[in-house]
């Protein structure tokens, strides 16, 4: 485009015989280079900006990529934590129970002993428990502290069913002691028991919904029983009943 624009310049000169400065054939090329050089800015400045919205576009993905992936850890260290926290909850839960099975197994010697005191022939109703009493507590397992639970709350209802048939039995100091001492114990242990299957449940909720059912499954969180008796061994015996029959 300039060759021909200065072909055309030096042809109307040599045709017309002017004579047409050097600075105004100079400014006629700069004219012409103008709006190349233009061009040539305007591309490098729009490559320039392409490049640094593809730089921002690359680093926004890496961010967002890397916030997804804190998230999901954070949520799965939530959900972990969640999970042994209710599973140290129910521990702790059952140790109450404990605490109460343990005292009210520490009543057994008196429960014999008052019994064969004043019922001699009595004494095999107890058989169970007093085999039980002669090993360790400490060496129970969860399952022979239930099977412990459940002797001797039926125990319990026999001895306040024999004492109505023994009247120095029902007057003894040592049975009224006896008698408040176990239905403390019995309360207490009522409510341990609520507390734990409280937990318990809370606990297997957690182990059987999802999404955290998929860490359970993945570090061995399993469900756990709740506590349950039979209505029988769960009512405590109301001795006056008995005692007015």
């Amino acid at each position: 485009m300039m060759i021909i624009g200065n072909s055309f310049l030096f042809g109307f000169c040599q045709i017309y015989s002017v004579n047409i400065p050097l600075y105004i054939l100079l400014y006629s090329q700069i004219l012409f280079y103008f709006p190349v050089l233009f061009f040539i800015f305007d591309a490098i400045k729009l490559l320039r900006i392409h490049k640094y919205r593809k730089r921002q576009e690359d680093a926004r993905h890496i961010v967002m990529t890397i916030l997804i992936i804190i998230a999901v850890v954070v949520i799965f260290i939530a959900i972990y934590n969640s999970l042994v926290r209710k599973r140290n909850e129910t521990e702790n839960a059952f140790a109450a129970i404990d605490v109460m099975l343990k005292k009210r197994y520490d009543l057994i010697p008196n429960l014999v002993t008052t019994v064969k005191e004043y019922a001699e022939h009595e004494k095999s109703t107890f058989a169970q428990i007093t085999e039980m009493r002669n090993k360790s507590y400490a060496s129970f397992s969860n399952q022979d502290k239930e099977n412990l639970d459940s002797a001797f709350s039926q125990a319990c209802t026999h001895f306040f069913a024999i004492a109505e048939n023994y009247p120095q039995l029902k007057a003894s100091e040592n049975f009224e002691q006896l008698q408040r001492a176990l239905n403390e114990t019995e309360e207490q242990l009522s409510a341990a028991r609520r507390t734990f299957n409280a937990c318990v449940t809370d606990y297997n909720n957690a182990v059987q919904t999802f999404p955290s059912n998929l860490l359970a499954g993945m570090f061995g969180f399993t469900r756990k029983n709740v506590f349950s008796i039979s209505e029988q061994e769960r009512t405590v015996p109301n001795v006056n009943n008995l005692l007015n029959q």
